[in-house]
């Protein structure tokens, strides 16, 4: 798939845009059981595919007449390291050279929303392109201090953070980019590559007949070039999230206690949820594990009260996620609050009691679902 991304402030837009290439195909929601591994493993190339290719700066992909004329002489890939195509994607024809590639393409900005929603689009700020890992989070703490100053990011409804909030944020701002130069990766981890950024179910489109395998992947309008610590993570289509009466998630994740009184299509359903649920619990045992960023003394100093007051905070975030995300299960909804025209009723029927359980759960956080509330799906 070509992904290309433009630039547009020039018209009526004023928004980066992406021209699409129209795939035969359908959705994989319609794709259910055994095939859909064979899909899996298409995605898998694919992702490969994009993370073997470094780039030469951090930011996003734009044709080489839309980015500044200072940006137009630099290299695409870095000097000595040309396109490379894994051996199971290599195209039948002649693919174009890297030459062709650095002529036509070059990185500019970056084209990532949370750089340019609502009013954060008029913050006068450095959005790449980056030379270094360095740069880039420095630049991304400056640009939300900039947005404390102007009063940006505290609108209603139910912010999660409020205006006497700001003090300890700016804090927290200004150690991030105090510690920007500490925790980079070294090597191929802190490569500039390029990534989907929502490999969700609903992006991904399958071949309609014989092994379903990925046709092309649409909504590529946000695409960037970032480093491969930060593009290399569980994509969306494969998050397990917990389930009220499911898989029980631990250390060890179990079968429901009921298990044994199912029916044979519910054990299957629940053997693939157990399966998932370990994947995902390997998944993240094996990054605590990882030494990722040089050895190094930390340049700053918690007191016992500080720490204390981040493993509360740490384990409250962890409980409101979780809940969260048992709420839109529950209500069959996406993590924007949309559902089905067939369970709007049920869901309207059923907030109200959601509401006073979340408050009886002692969940620290508003209810995730409000009348007016952010929607990716409306921004």
């Amino acid at each position: 798939m070509e992904c290309i991304i433009l630039q547009s402030r020039r018209d009526s837009i004023h928004h980066p845009r992406v021209y699409a290439r129209c795939y035969p195909g359908s959705r994989w929601k319609k794709i259910k059981g055994k095939p859909v591994l064979a899909v899996m493993d298409s995605i898998f190339a694919m992702e490969q595919a994009l993370l073997c290719q470094p780039f030469s700066q951090y930011g996003s992909i734009y044709f080489t007449e839309d980015v500044s004329p200072e940006l137009r002489d630099r290299p695409l890939y870095p000097p000595g390291r040309n396109i490379v195509y894994p051996p199971d994607l290599t195209p039948q024809a002649e693919p174009p050279s890297s030459e062709y590639f650095s002529r036509k393409y070059k990185i500019g900005p970056t084209a990532d929303r949370q750089w340019y929603r609502g009013a954060y689009a008029d913050i006068e700020c450095d959005r790449g392109p980056w030379p270094d890992v360095a740069s880039y989070l420095k630049s991304a703490a400056t640009f939300q201090l900039k947005a404390l100053d102007a009063g940006i990011g505290f609108g209603p409804p139910q912010p999660r953070s409020k205006k006497s909030d700001i003090p300890q944020l700016r804090r927290l701002l200004e150690l991030c980019i105090q510690l920007a130069p500490f925790v980079v990766p070294h090597g191929k981890l802190s490569e500039p590559v390029l990534a989907h950024p929502d490999l969700s179910l609903g992006n991904l489109i399958v071949s309609p007949d014989g092994p379903p395998s990925v046709q092309g992947i649409i909504d590529w309008q946000f695409s960037t070039v970032e480093p491969y610590f930060q593009q290399c993570s569980i994509p969306r289509y494969i998050l397990f999230s917990e389930k009220i009466g499911g898989v029980q998630v631990g250390l060890i994740s179990t079968l429901p206690d009921n298990y044994d009184q199912m029916s044979p299509a519910e054990k299957e359903f629940m053997d693939v949820e157990l399966m998932l649920a370990t994947r995902q619990n390997n998944w993240q045992e094996l990054g605590k594990y990882c030494h990722i960023a040089p050895e190094v003394s930390c340049p700053l100093d918690f007191t016992e009260e500080e720490i204390a007051a981040h493993e509360i905070e740490a384990q409250n975030w962890a409980k409101y996620t979780q809940y969260s995300e048992m709420l839109f299960n529950y209500l069959r909804a996406d993590e924007s609050g949309i559902v089905n025209d067939s369970d709007f009723e049920r869901a309207v029927s059923i907030m109200d009691d959601c509401r006073k359980e979340w408050a009886e759960f002692g969940v620290k956080g508003p209810f995730p679902i409000v009348e007016g509330g952010y929607s990716y799906h409306l921004v």
